[in-house]
């Protein structure tokens, strides 16, 4: 996109969302210039409620991904759970005007030469075996993964990816990205072709949700979160294997839905009790910072966690004691 278009990428989206695709969508959202509402979009969320789920620590946590490690779901009432899906392109378009396609291509190449950079972009599947910039899989083990192509040079035959998990964009070849997508081991070789030259404001979809908001904020689901989370640090052997897995589950999942709560209260409640909402939000991010420092000095502290848990209860126990 040029630097006179109405795409200005943001280079680290302010809400990962859900996994690396809805990330880059939220990334979109927030990239595009002039747009109003790219959080508004996670409302979305505002139909479901989060649950707690058992997962049983892996054997061999040496050689697994943490991200598969995340004791929580959010379903709706009828029991399904969110997921980057069909239903969700629908909402997206509907509610932003942008629009997904999905592709299986034979030649990745010649789909971007094609793509023109001015009104769309693309998320593609790789395998991080080949993936050159990641230097846990590269040549060592294979890992299943998305990567957005925010930018084509195609004088010099070369892409500009950003990576969700790394926060970073990547300077690539054709013929890398050509290596990541059909050298893939994984059978699923999708390319998700993101329209956006027609994107509007979501003006009307905080209207549209309102009616969930006091199911959002129940937050019976946190009691059994934290007691397990507790239990999985308590476990010498696993300790940062699950660390890591629960800052992906806050991250990704609780933060956004955390933030949505919040988004969809200012327009709805007192003044007062928005402030206690955006005080646990606060909480919470004050939360997975200390769980990422941790992992980032490889030294796990209970006491800081426990001591985070403590003022996110106290906090639901002040919104619920709210008249």
């Amino acid at each position: 996109m040029g630097e006179n278009g109405f795409m200005k990428w943001v280079q680290n989206a302010s809400t990962p969302f859900w996994n690396c695709e809805g990330s880059y969508f939220s990334m979109i959202l927030e990239s595009l210039v002039g747009a109003n509402s790219y959080q508004d979009f996670l409302i979305l969320l505002a139909p479901y409620h989060i649950v707690s789920k058992s997962l049983e620590l892996p054997d061999d946590i040496m050689n697994k991904n943490s991200w598969t490690y995340q004791p929580i779901t959010i379903i709706n009432q009828v029991g399904c759970e969110f997921a980057i899906n069909n239903e969700f392109f629908e909402q997206i378009e509907y509610y932003f005007h942008i629009r997904c396609e999905i592709e299986y291509p034979k030649d990745i190449v010649r789909e971007l030469d094609k793509l023109d950079v001015e009104k769309c972009c693309f998320i593609i599947n790789v395998d991080e075996f080949f993936f050159k910039d990641n230097k846990t899989y590269y040549s060592k083990k294979h890992n299943k993964h998305s990567l957005l192509i925010q930018k084509i040079n195609k004088m010099q035959k070369t892409v500009l990816l950003y990576d969700s998990e790394s926060a970073k964009s990547y300077e690539a070849t054709y013929d890398d990205v050509a290596k990541m997508f059909h050298h893939s081991i994984y059978r699923h070789r999708a390319c998700k072709k993101i329209h956006y030259s027609d994107y509007t404001d979501a003006l009307n979809i905080r209207k549209d949700f309102q009616t969930y908001l006091c199911t959002i904020l129940r937050s019976e689901w946190m009691t059994e979160f934290f007691h397990t989370m507790i239990g999985d640090l308590s476990l010498d052997k696993v300790n940062f294997y699950a660390l890591q897995g629960y800052r992906y589950t806050i991250l990704f999942k609780i933060l956004p839905y955390i933030k949505m709560r919040t988004i969809l209260s200012r327009t709805l409640c007192h003044p007062n009790k928005i402030e206690i909402i955006e005080q646990i939000e606060g909480m919470w991010e004050c939360f997975h910072n200390i769980i990422y420092i941790q992992l980032l000095r490889r030294q796990l502290i209970l006491e800081e966690i426990d001591q985070s848990i403590k003022q996110i209860i106290k906090g639901e126990s002040n919104l619920r004691n709210y008249n």
